[in-house]
């Protein structure tokens, strides 16, 4: 039985009405043969607008949490054909598509049908799409596939490998990475370049259009088909020709190593790294951390739906809601965690501090996204030293005056959906006169 999955949030994500507890289905998959723990290193998200239900990819299986009871079901192999799940989405037909690492595509149906397909050049799964006319795209580590016909036959695309002037080919082993769509045409982003295909016509982009680099790994298309792509080194923007608006370095810019790029409904453009998210915005940018509402800095993958975007990390996933202005809700984040930690650091049991001293307090956190809270305890009496100050694993504190000659444990807390995390000293920090302060830093020089 997979183990209980806390969705941690005071806020709705659609059906979501208040705080609850996420609880598996009777349903008793085969073990995953992976160590990796449920809900960790999230690689893939789609969301089933009919069935109103959240899909995840992990190096676990494939998660299916549905939103209107409340329930979660993990996916193994079998029937999955391994439990990498690299890429996961929803087709016209409510099917759910999961492409695994290794063995290939399962598609299955809302009534728990399954088929699985595989492919003789790769089974390694990179990315899935539906194009606007429905059609089943399937990119690999060599090939992309589609079908118009629920995979009954494929179609094979290398078209950037002999594509003729003015269309520049790829050298042959390109490997192709992500897809988007607009409504003529299919966008393959590669090791090579980007590719556009468009009514039996194809055209190609790389570092000598204006890309950041050759490698591009992930594209995302606006409702408006704005083409917006990453890459190791920075992301890029299509003008239209052979123009492209490319940006490698920006002062709010959190990383060039772009992982994951979305456009939310208000055609802001989201883009992952592994520190953390940015978002652009009527030329401004945001930014967002653990220390303001990320589960993790490592942000892996987006998905962006309805009114929420949601952040796939190594630590699981979260999803902030956009208010009516399009802002992002302060109080509006919730999370899919499997097991939310907080460790304070410093200072250590027994510690010496001085008297009327500042001492940097240190935590670390696993799936903790909400503010901290600092007491110091004297006997049994906590005292506040912040209500709340942003995860971002250190705070000064000023020491007060009274304190001289007492024991005092630090307490580190957080709490989400009224469920409280805490930590603190086991044995009592010892605060010092300034005198025997400095007489015990002397015994150390």
């Amino acid at each position: 039985m997979a183990k209980f999955l806390r969705i941690l949030s005071c806020i709705y994500l659609l059906t979501f009405q208040s705080y609850f507890q996420i609880q598996p289905t009777n349903e008793t998959p085969p073990a995953a043969t992976h160590s990796v723990p449920l809900f960790h290193n999230i690689q893939s998200m789609a969301f089933n607008a009919a069935s109103n239900e959240l899909w995840m990819g992990t190096k676990d299986g494939g998660v299916q949490v549905d939103l209107n009871v409340s329930t979660y079901t993990h996916h193994t192999s079998p029937p999955l054909p391994d439990n990498d799940v690299t890429a996961v989405m929803i087709d016209d037909h409510q099917n759910s598509w999961l492409g695994t690492r290794y063995t290939g595509v399962l598609r299955r149906t809302s009534g728990g049908e399954t088929k699985e397909f595989n492919f003789s050049s790769n089974n390694h799964i990179r990315s899935l799409g539906v194009s606007p006319l429905g059609d089943i795209w399937v990119v690999t580590s060599y090939f992309v596939y589609s079908s118009s016909n629920q995979g009954d036959v494929w179609q094979t695309h290398w078209e950037w490998l002999d594509c003729s002037a003015p269309c520049k080919p790829f050298a042959q082993g390109t490997t192709p990475y992500d897809i988007a769509f607009t409504p003529t045409s299919a966008w393959i982003v590669t090791d090579g370049g980007v590719v556009r295909l468009s009514s039996g016509s194809t055209s190609t982009w790389n570092a000598s259009d204006g890309l950041p680099n050759t490698r591009v790994t992930s594209i995302a298309a606006s409702s408006s088909g704005d083409i917006w792509t990453g890459s190791p080194q920075g992301f890029s923007h299509y003008l239209g020709g052979n123009s492209w608006e490319t940006f490698v370095t920006a002062p709010n810019l959190l990383s060039p190593e772009i992982n994951d790029i979305a456009v939310d409904r208000s055609g802001a453009v989201w883009l992952a790294t592994n520190k953390g998210a940015n978002r652009i915005r009527e030329g401004g940018w945001e930014t967002y951390t653990q220390a303001n509402g990320l589960v993790s800095n490592q942000v892996n993958t987006l998905l962006s739906f309805n009114n929420q975007i949601c952040f796939g990390t190594d630590q699981g996933a979260c999803c902030a809601t956009l208010d009516s202005d399009e802002n992002v809700d302060p109080v509006g984040w919730h999370y899919l965690v499997e097991t939310p930690l907080i460790t304070l650091l410093e200072p250590k049991d027994e510690a010496l501090l001085a008297e009327r001293g500042t001492t940097r307090i240190r935590w670390e956190t696993f799936g903790i996204g909400s503010r901290i809270r600092l007491d110091y305890i004297v006997g049994t009496d906590p005292h506040e030293i912040t209500p709340g100050t942003p995860n971002s694993g250190s705070y000064d504190w000023h020491l007060p005056e009274g304190l001289t000659g007492k024991t005092t444990k630090i307490r580190i807390s957080a709490t989400q959906n009224g469920q409280l995390y805490q930590d603190e000293n086991k044995m009592p920090v010892n605060i010092l006169p300034n005198i025997l302060w400095l007489a015990h830093l002397s015994k150390y020089k």
